[in-house]
């Protein structure tokens, strides 16, 4: 085959999500060796199709880097077919790459990402190499390394993760997640960051034994075939038992992943505090996951923000209201790009019940307050302020979803600009008459699907009793 593609200056690269679905991985090209592309067909873009720029059997060398670098190409293109190669070849400089302070941090996030769905395929195809299982545990290293040097990490990650619902990219997906919050929320230790990043790499392993049919179905499974599906979780312990060193923490995120805080969970029916807390935590993250995937017997994953919605209203009778509270403020910041440390005081009681504090222990600094989710309708004004006098915008609906003494947060179809004052009103069950309070805008999250994410501080900050009182009128 010809040597190359023609290549055209400052050339237009694919969006990076649909080309995993024509069948293509994107490659930075600046941030990986030369040589992880060499017995590769390496593609380029050329918009609306790919160009095969180099065949396996021709040796892709210095001359034809320098050649892409300088004719502005940012990506090449290899086939998903060749996921492997390219993470054997890339595997041992997966280190070095996340250290390397000239690589822009979404180029390390993207090779990252790339050979977390090609080691977790290998983990998800029968027969499993105990060698896989331990390339697992080198592998969130150096997701580790990244997320605890760069708060930004995730934000990227979240943005370029793909969420085709097959195993390989659900674990991937779930794994980083559970690094990444357990990091915001105070984790600092790397052992138990290890164990989670590890135990989410590998808490869907028992799938291998499991008849692809029934995991792809796209029909109503019939009991039997459920429980023949359920049977993946402990099939997955035994197997990980019998064949890999792994701690208490990982073993104990792949064998209670799907159990439920009201005992209606599987396999084991476990209540309450008889749930892990690393089974409480990936409860949370692992149902996350899967709404907003593509699954089997649906095109498109459930909108972020409705996800959000479900996950809070399953607190706390399937999941932990602790987990779920912190959990979706991470989610929050995530799509915004906040990289602040999360702090508040239900934060801690997470990092007490994992083992990591002792309970009881104060927030040193953090957030000042503890936020409380529901979901309610409320209404919202524009206030301005002139002359002296104060003045109303029309009233509009809104959903508030959370509280705290020092503000709200709020979801609207209408955008607000930061600085803004505004005037909520909440009706309060059995009352006549709306409860007002004022606040300013201090944070907006654009859905992108028509609806805004906002933050807004009180004017005067409200009582703890004030805030439980109208959180248990609510709820």
């Amino acid at each position: 085959m010809a040597d190359s593609a023609v290549i055209e200056k400052g050339e237009q690269t694919h969006n990076k999500k649909s080309c995993v679905q024509e069948g293509f991985l994107p490659v930075p090209l600046a941030s990986v060796p030369p040589d992880s592309l060499n017995g590769l067909e390496v593609y380029i873009s050329t918009s609306p199709s790919y160009s095969l720029y180099k065949s396996s059997d021709l040796k892709f060398c210095a001359k034809d880097y320098e050649r892409l670098i300088n004719a502005g190409t940012e990506y090449v293109y290899i086939a998903t077919k060749d996921h492997q190669k390219y993470y054997n070849a890339i595997e041992d400089s997966l280190s070095d790459i996340v250290k390397d302070k000239t690589i822009a941090l979404n180029k390390k996030c993207e090779i990252l990402y790339a050979t977390t769905i090609a080691l977790t395929k290998e983990l998800s195809s029968a027969p499993i190499e105990a060698k896989n299982i331990n390339k697992a545990v080198k592998h969130t290293e150096s997701t580790i390394s990244l997320v605890l040097k760069n708060p930004k990490a995730f934000h990227h990650l979240f943005n370029i993760s793909n969420h085709d619902f097959y195993t390989a990219t659900h674990v991937s997906n779930v794994s980083i997640m559970l690094v990444t919050f357990a990091h915001k929320i105070g984790v600092n230790d790397t052992q138990i960051l290890n164990d989670l990043g590890t135990g989410g790499l590998l808490h869907d392993v028992g799938k291998v034994f499991v008849p692809q049919e029934l995991l792809n179905c796209t029909e109503k499974l019939t009991q039997e075939e459920f429980e023949i599906i359920k049977s993946h979780v402990k099939k997955g312990v035994i197997y990980l038992e019998e064949n890999a060193d792994l701690s208490e923490i990982s073993l104990k995120l792949v064998a209670e992943h799907h159990e439920k805080m009201d005992g209606s969970g599987y396999p084991y029916g476990l209540e309450g505090e008889n749930i892990s807390p690393q089974g409480r935590l990936i409860a949370a993250v692992d149902m996350f996951e899967a709404m907003t995937s593509v699954r089997p017997y649906r095109d498109s994953g459930i909108p972020t923000e409705q996800a959000m919605e479900m996950i809070r209203n399953m607190a706390p009778e399937q999941l932990d209201e602790k987990i779920v509270c912190s959990f979706m403020q991470f989610v929050e910041n995530s799509i915004s790009g906040n990289d602040t440390q999360q702090s508040e005081q239900s934060d801690f009681q997470v990092l007490a019940a994992l083992g990591i504090m002792e309970g009881g222990i104060k927030n040193p600094s953090g957030r000042r307050h503890e936020r409380y989710f529901f979901r309610v309708k409320s209404t919202i004004r524009t206030v301005f302020h002139q002359n002296n006098t104060i003045y109303y915008g029309p009233e509009h609906n809104i959903i508030m979803h959370n509280i705290s003494q020092s503000g709200i947060g709020i979801l609207s179809y209408r955008k607000f600009d930061e600085g803004q004052f505004i005037n909520i009103g909440i009706k309060i069950p059995g009352k006549d008459s709306e409860e007002h309070y004022f606040a300013k805008v201090v944070r907006i999250i654009d859905h992108a699907d028509g609806w805004y994410t906002l933050g807004a501080e009180f004017v005067k900050m409200k009582s703890a009793e004030q805030i439980m009182d109208i959180y248990t009128q609510l709820k």
